[in-house]
């Protein structure tokens, strides 16, 4: 019997009594109650199998057993479970047979079993199973050597730190929730298990691990009297773990983080910038977006050493479009196989289109942004940095990043139009807008920072990526800008006299490419203000320019005809159709 077959009779017998997350659960506390029998004498399963005693008293004896090894947290799993009440004296004896039958089963393969369950029907809301690929691609990237001991904080950890001891090493986990499959992966895993919440643990006493291997929390800001004087402050839950990774890490860190922490202010600067001038940084890898199961979360890894080189480069490797990437039935995406040579290339350094050394100097240079696309540039990005007489964008213009706008309730105040996405029309040109907001206070002091001007230049750097719109001489009264857009206005004393040059170079084939090469996130796209700044924009000749301003006037020409055609269509239609036309129109 293998542990697919054990883990279907099981489900079989147990089908019925409990709903799915609940056969889950218990299935995987079954599994571990084999591991932990084999080194029990005499042996409760064998007991319970013969009707010697009833499957409360077993478990009762097993969290007995757990609490006499200090893993109290663990026994209560089993001081807990429902299972002896909802179900029959007849199918708990048959399930102690089953699992007297399954002695031989290997305890890393009703693990497997047990992930591969969790992302099929007997998944539950909130369950995070960690991709097979991502965590091979982490475990490997610890490096070829066993030595030392392993911590892998946070549930979402296990399954990396699971790998770790399956080659042997002796592996540390720690978390609160108590959930029992990952309390029974712990125990099949044989890690030791600390119950504390990684993000709040006491550092100040703390053993230290060779490596550590870490999925945390992401997105999560936590509350933490770290501000000026004692205030209160957020903390994101990403940059507390890391800095709970550092104090007890004397060796390799390898953590998944969100896209955000490689560029965000605040905390995540401050870290960013210890890291890399204390040398620790080793490598940043961007992956593909949608890796984690039920969100559309960009992520990276980083991989930090303590033992490196400080002088050494960070290695940058951009996973993002590496393939081929596959879907399984649940949606989540996986490497298919190329992770091993992503972590050879990593481990070796290996440069390539998509990987490249970076020097502390050049990172401190772009204000400590770790970003990858940053270093590693794609074919639309390399040929922008490579156009000539150019200045970046914040030289020759002033940027206004939109603000939320809001009405109070009830209304009132001034009424301002905003221009939104949609307003947005041939050529680029903007129209009338069709939302409307009154406002008063400081939420009117905040349209007034953004109210728009005759050759103001919109594009979006949420949503809708790269949209660009010129602001005519139709401009009408109280104007603003939406939220999703940075508004472009062009330095009186600057290089550029003309918003329409600058406006075709934005919305250029070219510059759409780069645009979207610079896009974060996938469920609600972004460009990073700095990435608008940076823009190198050529600076034209006369006769340069003029072309361009001619070959505006005949796009908007054809505009105007393209306009002037589908009206005409909409009036021959109207004309063709009259007799079916809606009664009392």
């Amino acid at each position: 019997m293998n542990a697919t077959q054990l883990f279907n009779a099981i489900e079989k017998e147990l089908r019925g009594s409990l709903d799915n997350a609940q056969r889950l659960d218990e299935i995987a506390l079954l599994f571990a109650w084999i591991k932990l029998d084999r080194e029990q004498s005499p042996s409760l399963i064998s007991q319970a199998a013969d009707g010697d005693c009833s499957l409360r008293e077993a478990y009762k004896g097993v969290a007995e057993t757990l609490a006499g090894k200090g893993k109290q947290k663990l026994a209560q799993l089993y001081q807990s479970s429902q299972l002896p009440i909802m179900i029959s004296d007849h199918s708990a004896r048959n399930i102690a047979k089953l699992l007297w039958n399954a002695q031989e089963v290997d305890a890393f393969s009703m693990i497997d079993e047990l992930y591969q369950q969790a992302k099929g029907p007997l998944s539950k809301e909130g369950l995070f199973i960690v991709p097979d690929d991502l965590a091979q691609l982490m475990y490997q990237l610890s490096g070829p050597s066993n030595d030392g001991e392993v911590y892998a904080p946070f549930a979402g950890s296990l399954r990396i730190g699971g790998l770790h001891a399956k080659a042997g090493q002796t592996t540390t986990t720690a978390f609160q929730e108590g959930n029992p499959l990952f309390g029974a992966i712990a125990l099949l895993a044989d890690l030791n298990l600390l119950s504390e919440n990684p993000i709040h643990a006491d550092r100040t006493d703390s053993k230290e691990y060779s490596i550590v291997q870490m999925l945390p929390p992401l997105g999560v800001r936590v509350e933490r009297n770290d501000g000026p004087k004692g205030k209160a402050i957020k903390i994101s839950s990403e940059i507390l773990a890391i800095e709970h990774a550092l104090a007890r890490c004397n060796g390799k860190i390898i953590v998944l983080v969100p896209q955000g922490v490689l560029f965000r202010g605040a905390r995540d600067y401050d870290l960013r910038v210890s890291l890399v001038e204390k040398g620790y940084l080793d490598a940043v890898i961007q992956l593909p977006q949608g890796m984690l199961p039920n969100t559309g979360i960009s992520t990276a890894i980083l991989v930090i050493d303590k033992q490196r080189e400080k002088e050494s480069p960070v290695f940058f490797y951009d996973a993002s479009s590496q393939g081929p990437i596959k879907e399984d039935t649940q949606g989540q995406r996986e490497f298919f196989g190329t992770w091993s040579s992503i972590t050879r290339e990593v481990l070796e350094k290996t440069t390539s289109r998509h990987a490249l050394m970076v020097s502390a100097e050049e990172i401190k240079a772009s204000h400590f942004d770790l970003s990858v696309s940053r270093y590693v540039r794609g074919p639309a990005t390399k040929a922008v940095f490579e156009l000539r007489d150019t200045q970046p964008l914040s030289a020759i213009a002033k940027l206004i990043r939109a603000q939320p706008l809001k009405e109070e309730s009830p209304p009132s105040g001034d009424t301002f139009k905003v221009v939104g996405g949609r307003d947005i029309g041939h050529g680029g040109s903007v129209s009338a807008p069709i939302q409307e907001l009154t406002l008063s206070g400081r939420m009117r002091d905040r349209a007034e920072l953004q109210r728009l001007e005759s050759g103001d230049i919109l594009i979006s750097t949420k949503g809708q990526i790269g949209l660009v719109g010129l602001v005519d001489e139709n401009l009408g009264e109280n104007w603003v800008a939406n939220q999703i857009f940075q508004v472009i206005r062009l330095k009186k004393d600057g290089p550029i006299q003309s918003p329409i040059y600058l406006f075709r170079y934005l919305a250029s084939p070219l510059n759409q490419a780069y645009l979207k090469e610079q896009t974060t996130g996938s469920a609600l796209p972004v460009i990073k203000t700095t990435d608008i700044k940076e823009l190198p924009v050529p600076i034209p000749s006369a006769e340069e320019e003029k072309t361009v301003l001619q070959t505006h006037a005949r796009i908007a020409e054809k505009h105007q005809q393209i306009k002037a055609l589908e009206q005409e269509l909409k009036v021959l239609g109207q004309s063709a159709l009259e007799q079916w036309a809606q009664p009392g129109s």
